[in-house]
């Protein structure tokens, strides 16, 4: 071959090898793009919003036809090359590090080296080092921790550790001796699920699995035998529980109390961090705040009540610079409170003043909002965060509220509705009957009688809130008189006026709740504009006339929304205050405090409970 033949192969070689490196790195973004969050969830919230499916068609359809040119373009591209950790993993998968250090830097993870992949399907693998379990947004280290605990990392290399390390706490009595046995229970391109046991003293042990799914930035935790808690770690300053109707409940880490009310999901918070969050259903426990961590500011835990086999998850979200999470306060110059929105969602602002309850806004001129506080007493904080997708969301951003719904698999209008036992589900609400109308009176192709069906049980469904906030009110009543008989014949303590105190002021936010919502949702309210919207049905000037009506229920959908939020909230809040009593060093001082405490908490949770 002469020189000029040898200079045309070297250039063809070279182009083979740059085509191929291309179709690498087109293959991955493509399957990044079509694995990027749960298109279904994505659809069942555009029905929610009434954004309409049609306009995710076109995006889905690119996934699809992604998804085939990803098939193609990968067979080439990697055919010929060993298994190993790309930096850009789009499928789920599960390797071996091959190496067990004291501890893992985020670079080291990220970048995988000398890390072995475990065949797709294989369930029996000798792991010479620990295991890493990996998708498209975070890898989970377990396996060198002998409590079978895990380690968070998400996929930015320069966050140099854990965003949140997970681990379980046995029973009592019980204590886990060794490192963990490590089993492959699912290995799939679509999720990986490994699961960890550890003895725990003669004839016990303890189990617990975890698992990953695709294109989703949560890990889904399963407890098993001898698994009383679960305890998340993590490096947030700010803990909100967040209320989608009501008040959200934030806390500044140094003033966290030892239990949150959380029914189903706790956001921890600090600007330039990811999001954090542990979601499932927590029932009357809450989250524990261990105080031992109240001298560390971004080395807090959750501890979370673990039941065997029914799952929770730790969600870490990365967002793009700059970070949508932030803080006011009333120390900065009144000039320097200036917000715009980094991308298009549903903003909360939570504005917490000083010795007050949080005061929570999801409005349009949240901007304007945060620049009125300069005008508020000194010690207030607004804290903002996104908490839910509008049209405007890009695809491959996930707020709290799309966390919620593929894990729990409900949103939070359902998720309200399930709990509190009312019947007739979302699709009996004021605003989803509301929207429904609004369009089908905007195409002037209304079914009469489909229109009054609809409008029938929108009305008995705010009829059956109305009392089910009645049952708060009187719920209210009952706690005040409790408390009154209650109250000691001799000077209390300190300690026991303030938890007296506590008690007291929760059950008349519950009690102002409960009658507001009264007030604003009596059934004759909807029941007149609900008729008006009736008999419009079939003019054609139906859809300019039915906005005052529309408007006038809708009106009452959020009053009756906001109340029965607030009064569950309240009775969550009042739950944990009475455990708190009862557990706590109140109990030795005043036994009869601490009795009372238990028979308000076993009747919250019965309200709770929708009984």
């Amino acid at each position: 071959m002469n020189g000029k033949s040898k200079r045309r192969k070297a250039k063809a070689d070279g182009e083979v090898e740059d085509q191929s490196a291309g179709a690498r790195h087109l293959a991955g973004e493509l399957a990044r793009r079509a694995f990027s969050g749960a298109p279904s969830a994505r659809v069942a919230n555009c029905k929610r919003q009434n954004l309409g499916v049609a306009s995710l068609a076109a995006p889905l359809a690119g996934r699809v036809l992604a998804v085939l040119v990803v098939g193609l373009m990968l067979s080439a591209a990697f055919a010929a090359e060993p298994a190993a950790k790309p930096a850009d993993e789009t499928a789920t998968r599960i390797f071996d590090t091959c190496q067990s250090p004291e501890k893992y830097e985020a670079e080291q993870v990220v970048a995988g080296k000398g890390w072995e992949a475990v065949p797709e399907d294989a369930l029996a693998h000798e792991f010479k080092g620990d295991v890493a379990l990996c998708n498209s947004h975070l890898t989970v280290i377990l396996g060198r921790r002998q409590d079978a605990g895990a380690a968070i990392f998400t996929k930015r290399a320069d966050r140099k550790v854990s965003s949140a390390e997970v681990r379980p706490a046995a029973l009592k009595g019980l204590s886990p001796v060794g490192k963990p046995a490590l089993r492959i229970v699912e290995n799939s391109g679509g999720a990986v699920k490994v699961s960890a046991t550890c003895p725990a003293g003669i004839g016990h042990r303890m189990e617990i699995a975890y698992r990953l799914v695709t294109g989703q930035p949560a890990l889904e935790i399963q407890p098993g035998e001898g698994v009383a808690s679960v305890v998340v770690s993590e490096v947030s300053c700010w803990h909100v529980v967040a209320d989608y109707f009501g008040d959200d409940v934030a806390y500044y880490w140094e003033s966290l109390p030892p239990r949150l009310p959380v029914d189903n999901m706790v956001i921890g918070l600090r600007p330039g961090f990811p999001l954090i969050m542990l979601l499932g259903s927590f029932g009357a426990q809450g989250i524990r705040v261990p105080q031992e961590g109240k001298n560390n500011p971004f080395g807090m835990n959750w501890q979370a009540p673990a039941t065997k086999q029914k799952s929770m998850w730790v969600a870490v979200v990365e967002y793009p610079a700059p970070s949508p999470v932030t803080w006011f306060d009333s120390k900065q110059s009144p000039g320097a409170l200036q917000w715009s929105a980094p991308f298009g969602a549903k903003w909360r602002g939570d504005l917490v003043p000083k010795n007050a309850a949080c005061q929570s806004t999801t409005a349009e001129d949240l901007a304007d909002k945060i620049k009125a506080c300069a005008s508020l007493e000194k010690g207030w904080v607004f804290l903002v965060y996104p908490l839910d997708r509008t049209r405007a969301t890009p695809l491959d951003v996930f707020t709290p509220m799309d966390i919620m719904r593929n894990t729990l698999g409900v949103g939070p209008c359902q998720y309200v509705l399930d709990a509190e036992g009312l019947s007739g589900g979302e699709a009996a609400t004021p605003a989803f009957v509301m929207d429904w109308v609004e369009k089908q009176l905007k195409k002037k192709k209304v079914d009469a009688d489909e229109a009054r069906e609809r409008l029938k049980a929108m009305t008995e469904h705010v009829g059956r809130t109305h009392a089910r906030i009645k049952k708060y009110a009187d719920f209210a009543e009952e706690v005040n008189v409790r408390l009154t008989a209650g109250t000691p014949a001799a000077k209390p303590s300190a300690d026991e006026a303030a938890a007296m105190e506590k008690l007291r002021a929760t059950v008349a936010d519950m009690k102002a709740s409960a009658e507001a919502g009264l007030a604003a949702t009596v059934p004759d309210k909807v029941t007149k504009p609900a008729d008006e919207i009736a008999g419009l049905v079939g003019k054609d000037d139906a859809a300019a006339k039915a906005a005052g009506p529309v408007a006038e229920v809708r009106a009452v959908g959020a009053a009756e929304d906001r109340a029965l939020a607030k009064c569950r909230m309240a009775t969550r809040w009042l739950r944990c205050q009475c455990l708190d009593i009862a557990e706590g060093d109140v109990a030795r001082k005043a036994p009869a405090l601490a009795e009372l405490a238990k028979k308000i908490e076993a009747r919250a949770g019965e309200m709770l409970q929708g009984k």
